[in-house]
């Protein structure tokens, strides 16, 4: 005796969806920038740090863009190792960034590493690999008051 087919076309198509819905979480896109970006603090109470910023790069990239709190505090792109001198706003020793780097077409993981460095505190180092356009968000905590 046989079964309906509808009904089980019905059932496989409910587990082949209740099965994807995980798989669609871990790899739906990060969010814009501009929608990952803290609330921005009061610029009163929040301390302004000269920072040096060390980039590097495993391939050169087509651009990057170095943010925070919506605002950009440095970009470039086209070389393989970058830097630039900033001003962090750090709240209660930490400081939030975001980095969007554009990998050229036929890098299949680009690996980027940053230096912050902060006057005559440890450099905090943070990095990660990539393809295509992708945006690095980065706590960054310094262990005693800048």
């Amino acid at each position: 005796m046989r079964g309906n087919p509808w009904l089980e076309l019905t059932a496989v198509l409910a587990a082949v969806v209740l099965l994807s819905l995980p798989l669609v979480y871990l790899t739906r896109d990060a969010p814009a920038l501009e929608e990952m970006s803290s609330v921005e603090p009061d610029a009163a109470d929040t301390p302004a740090l000269e920072t040096w910023v060390d980039l590097q790069f495993s391939h050169p990239p087509v651009s990057w863009r170095l943010a925070q709190n919506s605002t950009t505090l440095a970009e470039g792109g086209g070389v393989q190792r970058d830097d630039a001198d900033v001003v962090l706003a750090v709240q209660d020793n930490r400081s939030d960034v975001l980095l969007d780097v554009e990998w050229p077409e036929g890098v299949e993981q680009g690996y980027v590493e940053a230096a912050f460095e902060v006057g005559a505190l440890p450099a905090v180092t943070r990095g990660g690999w990539g393809d295509g356009r992708t945006t690095y968000r980065w706590e960054l905590i310094w262990p005693e008051s800048p």
